[in-house]
């Protein structure tokens, strides 16, 4: 079953204020008859940017999300415009989690897909409400827990194929948080889906009885933490890994079990600005006793890896991708 599109309801949230600031240019609206989770984004010389989703949708299928995250990139391309106003042609932009053909896209794993900053870096104008309130109540890092501190939802299996929720990479290392281990102490526990939606979720009760369940925080309560833990769900963390390298955590990424990436992980290097933990955790134990073995070194890769966060402003960012997507859809007009 599908349902149509609600034209105006996605005309009012592409037209709302962003950060209380109204966008001012123009744009139109139109549908296409192509993938339900693409926008097909069209430049041209002097005219308003147009912007055009899918006609009709699966009942499944989140909607608003989808309207909401297009309205949020409409900051992104207004701004493109402005660096580049002659620009002439079209794109297409993946507004799910993973993109499934060619395109700009948030995240993604391999190389088909142009990377450009996610709808929440991009609405939120690179967390700059939040590094504000993080540098007016920042915690030294060693007036801090010393623990491996981790919350987040049940999710990593978008595709429903693996046999269990055991099987999750998150589950995997809230079942390693529940057993004895060495170094530094790990709180790795999931949380709700805002409203509880998941509670009757396939494995959610069985991991409530293990203990493996615990109320939600707010994001700064990981700033209380020396040591905080990136890993996938569905896609990349998102703003999880950013807003951590803003807090001044050491920050343990677990590698992606599907490649995923964003469009600023080629600044991440290994033991510089993140201690990398392997796919299946089968070293996680041995950097747990490294944290706490080595707090002078595990301090220093905090430190660089919020500078590294820090220097990733929002104009940054834009001007980091802008070459590739202006290229992009270049290469398609020809």
């Amino acid at each position: 079953m599908t349902k149509p599109i609600d034209m105006e309801d996605v005309r009012a949230r592409l037209a709302a204020p962003i950060l209380g600031r109204a966008l001012t240019d123009p744009f139109t609206l139109d549908v296409h008859h192509r993938h339900p989770r693409i926008a097909a984004i069209t430049f041209a010389p002097g005219q308003p940017i147009g912007y055009a989703l899918a006609a009709s949708y699966p009942d499944w299928t989140d909607r608003t999300a989808l309207a909401n995250r297009l309205a949020a990139m409409r900051l992104f391309f207004g701004r493109l415009r402005d660096l580049e106003p002659e620009l002439d042609g079209r794109c297409d932009l993946w507004l799910a989690d993973i993109p499934e053909a060619p395109g700009l896209a948030f995240s993604g794993g391999g190389t088909a897909n142009i990377l450009v900053p996610d709808a929440e870096f991009v609405a939120a104008e690179g967390y700059r409400a939040f590094r504000e309130r993080v540098a007016a109540g920042f915690v030294d890092w060693q007036a801090r827990d010393p623990a491996l501190f981790w919350r987040g939802t049940m999710l990593g299996d978008p595709r429903k194929r693996l046999p269990s929720w055991r099987e999750l990479q998150r589950s995997r290392l809230c079942l390693a948080a529940a057993a004895p281990g060495e170094g530094v102490p790990l709180d790795a526990k999931f949380v709700g889906l805002p409203g509880d939606a998941d509670r009757d979720a396939p494995g959610r009760r069985e991991a409530e009885g293990l203990g493996l369940v615990a109320e939600r925080v707010p994001l700064e309560a990981f700033m209380g933490y020396r040591h905080a833990v990136d890993i996938d769900g569905n896609s990349s963390a998102w703003m999880g890994l950013f807003t951590k390298l803003l807090m001044g955590c050491t920050v343990v990424k677990v590698d992606s079990a599907l490649g995923h990436r964003q469009w600023y992980y080629d600044r991440l290097v290994p033991w510089i600005h993140v201690v990398p933990v392997s796919t299946d955790l089968h070293d996680l134990a041995g950097v747990r006793a490294w944290l706490a073995r080595e707090p002078g070194a595990a301090e220093a890769i905090a430190a660089r890896g919020r500078a590294l966060a820090a220097a990733i402003t929002f104009d940054q960012a834009l001007l980091d991708v802008a070459p590739r997507v202006i290229a992009h859809i270049r290469a398609r007009k020809a």
